[in-house]
């Protein structure tokens, strides 16, 4: 039986298992158990423009015994009966919806978890468990005179996990799992080639939190400021923020093959993923190449332009990583925006075009072990020299895992020759 309830600093949505006067237990060491699952649907962020994915009948709720062993599952909260009947002992329920991903939009993940419970032979038992927000939720505003002096505004929100793209026309609330969230706004001004970077940070996002970044700039120097209103009732908080003032990428692209992607490290051993990933690009042209404005993508989804300059001589490498710590020869860090899985995705470089997610591809390589590329656990992924095309380089034939040891102790030729592939 289904009851709603209004209190009056939340909605909840309540499915209530009657619990009989007198329950009845067909076992001598059994007792019943009768669950209320709660849905919390309000934010304690500004705003409060939460929605639910999902009605409380079809979150997924588990009976877990007091040493954290799953004991009983039920799919969707609908499918359980008035009474459970359970073994005496120590008992505590969660209930989730079943939608948890690193970043996604109108995605709010709610979990909720009950406080332990004994359930005693002929008797019965009932609890509450109340599903709150447990990612936390995103939405990003341009102000007036920034949408007036910029013709394209885009802000990448990140985790290691994944990205959300706000242009200026995005409404829609994101939603990101609770580690440290990365902010680089790019807003470009044709007429005078200007485009200009911010870049800040949520150091440690909370769950039930609601956080408005506003973007206000103008086209005069150091009148930049990006503020996170995290609350109504709290100051305005300044997001940690750089300032970079880059011309416009020119309409000459540099054409498919002068730049190769020849080797990645997507699944280190030595150090973490999060500090350890990285790819290496060769400047397979006669004449030196500057990647500052080429935009790094990952599977068509990921974004991220390359902000500083990174001169790269004719027959160069050079390494883009996620951390300093990743190798000694860095020549560039992308941060948390590009993240390199463990089982496949496809690695692209691309011309900036007009606005950084439409630019003509430079080069492109799709690993995965299924498709015959090696396996890479502590070890990159190599080009063979004998390989070095466009075309080529996007065969899996044309790769073979490193046998030499770098700085952390992996296996890898990084910013040097690739080793011939036997």
């Amino acid at each position: 039986m289904k009851k709603v309830l209004f209190p009056i600093t939340a909605v909840l949505l309540l499915i209530n298992s009657c619990k009989k006067d007198e329950p009845v237990s067909p076992h001598q060491n059994t007792g019943t158990l009768s669950i209320n699952i709660g849905l919390n649907i309000n934010s304690e962020g500004s705003g409060n423009r939460l929605k639910s994915t999902a009605g409380v009948e079809d979150l997924k709720v588990m009976i877990f015994t007091s040493d954290e062993n799953e004991y009983l599952v039920y799919e969707q909260a609908s499918e359980m009966p008035d009474e459970i009947i359970l073994e005496s002992g120590e008992y505590y329920v969660a209930a989730h919806s079943d939608n948890l991903v690193p970043a996604g939009f109108d995605n709010p993940y709610y979990f909720g978890k009950s406080d332990l419970f004994s359930v005693e032979a002929g008797t019965g038992q009932t609890v509450d468990v109340i599903c709150e927000l447990a990612n936390c939720a995103v939405t990003v505003e341009y102000a007036e005179q920034t949408l007036n002096d910029f013709s394209e505004c885009n802000t990448e929100v990140s985790t290691s996990g994944g990205s959300l793209l706000f242009d200026r026309a995005e409404t829609r609330t994101g939603y990101f799992e609770l580690e440290p969230i990365s902010i680089s706004c790019t807003l470009t001004y044709s007429p005078d080639g200007i485009v200009r970077i911010l870049n800040g940070s949520i150091r440690s996002p909370q769950p039930k939190m609601h956080y408005e970044i506003m973007i206000s700039t103008t086209l005069d120097i150091g009148n930049a400021t990006v503020n996170l209103d995290i609350d109504q009732t709290v100051n305005i908080e300044n997001v940690e923020l750089t300032e970079i003032i880059v011309p416009v990428p020119q309409p000459d692209d540099i054409p498919r093959g002068n730049l190769l992607i020849t080797e990645i490290m997507y699944d280190p051993d030595a150090i973490v993923d999060t500090e350890g990933e990285w790819f290496e690009i060769y400047n397979n042209s006669d004449h030196a190449i500057n990647l500052q404005n080429l935009v790094i993508i990952r599977d068509h989804n990921y974004y991220h332009t390359i902000n500083g300059s990174v001169e790269l001589n004719a027959g160069a490498f050079c390494i883009c990583a996620r951390s300093s710590d990743a190798v000694a020869e860095t020549a560039y860090i992308y941060g948390s925006a590009i993240t390199l899985t463990n089982t496949a995705a496809t690695l692209i470089l691309n011309n900036y075009g007009t606005n950084g997610m439409n630019g003509t591809q430079i080069c492109s390589v799709a690993y995965d072990e299924e498709a015959g590329f090696p396996e890479a656990k502590g070890r990159s992924i190599q080009l063979d020299p004998d390989c070095f095309s466009a075309d080529e380089a996007e065969l899996a034939s044309s790769w073979c895992p490193s046998t030499a040891e770098y700085s952390t102790g992996d296996l890898g030729t990084p910013g040097t020759e690739n080793t011939e592939c036997n």
